[in-house]
């Protein structure tokens, strides 16, 4: 019977010890995930470099040539903010637009064919 008291008595304690143990994992989870993040990110910047050298070096191409082509894409969705986004398309079977979110249409349910470039296609 001591023990049973002992262990109500104890209980919130080791619940509160389960929970920041939970806790603990859960923010450790997200750091090893920000940290492969950040480590493919940095592996991105260093080929983006490397390949904007070669094109300096072998096609000419000027740091302005690339500011101007960079603007241009911005703009492609109609918003310059820094972002590529893929402006909706219009469904053939309804004309309504198509979230590229779902890839098909909201309101008559045609499937839509993926077009667009190659990086459109690229997931992390």
């Amino acid at each position: 019977m001591s023990d049973d008291i002992f262990f109500y008595m104890r209980e919130p304690m080791i619940v509160n010890d389960m929970t920041n143990n939970r806790q603990n994992f859960t923010d450790d989870m997200r750091q090893i995930k920000t940290d492969k993040l950040e480590e493919k990110f940095n592996q991105m910047v260093l080929a983006n470099q490397a390949l904007w050298e070669i094109l300096k070096e072998k096609f000419g191409v000027t740091d302005r040539d690339l500011a101007e082509k960079i603007t241009e894409i911005d703009l492609r969705d109609g918003k310059l903010d820094g972002r590529l986004t893929s402006a909706p398309a219009d469904c053939p079977k309804c004309g309504s637009k198509i979230s590229r979110e779902f890839n098909r249409c909201l309101f008559c349910g045609h499937n839509a064919v993926q077009v667009g470039s190659a990086f459109e296609k690229l997931t992390v």
